[in-house]
């Protein structure tokens, strides 16, 4: 995908983010106002609990236009809106703008019109894996002081494996560790030894995990 795709992905429509991860909200609303501005873009942000102009770096500051009620934020079409923490999501429906980013805390939302992804730390580690919840696609990522750079899979063997168990996630929807097994040793050619060593190998690595055991990826 690459991370010029992942911000394709977040700016070609309306966008609903949600984690329980705040700093990770406010880097994210961080990184793509830089991103937005360097293609052309005016960006607004509707801060109602002032918290990103509070914390948002100098030199990004002066690159948004942060406004302070709904209406002002919806009145315009010719811009991308970024919401942190709305206190009434659904009221965005109506928004006049195309590109729509909203950040929450909150999750469970049905918002029609707006595509779903969910950000999560990958407990002990520096990494997120967000995740869209229409299409299922997954990305792995990490916030740098340049911006957000996309962990790519594994190298070797491990990539490979990787790449398959996704790729069985999206043609079968759920796979047991014995699928898992079976399908890593007929597509890699390895026994069913080696394969179960892959996959705990991909577990620890926080690249899947196990749940009932059914594997998922982290």
């Amino acid at each position: 995908m690459g991370i010029e795709g992942i911000y394709g992905a977040l700016l070609e429509g309306r966008v609903l983010i949600s984690s329980h991860d705040l700093n990770a909200l406010l880097r994210l609303c961080f990184s793509l106002v830089e991103v937005v501005v360097s293609r052309g873009l005016r960006v607004y942000i509707l801060d109602e609990k002032g918290i990103a102009s509070r914390y948002i770096p100098i030199d990004i500051a002066d690159k948004a236009v942060f406004v302070m009620s709904h209406e002002e934020a919806c009145g315009n079409s010719d811009k991308l809106l970024i919401v942190l923490l709305p206190r009434y999501i659904k009221r965005f429906i109506k928004c006049k703008p195309g590109k729509i980013i909203l950040l929450t805390t909150r999750a469970g939302f049905e918002l029609p019109g707006f595509t779903k992804y969910q950000l999560k730390r990958i407990p002990g580690t520096s990494e997120y894996v967000m995740k869209s919840l229409t299409t299922g696609v997954t990305y792995r990522l990490r916030f740098t002081n340049t911006g957000i750079v996309e962990v790519e899979s594994p190298p070797g063997l491990l990539g490979k494996a990787y790449d398959v168990i996704k790729e069985a996630l999206v043609n079968y929807g759920e796979v047991s560790i014995r699928d898992g097994v079976v399908i890593l040793s007929r597509e890699l050619g390895v026994g069913r030894k080696t394969a179960r060593d892959i996959l705990i190998k991909l577990a620890r690595g926080r690249y899947i995990r196990v749940a009932k055991g059914r594997i998922e990826l982290a």
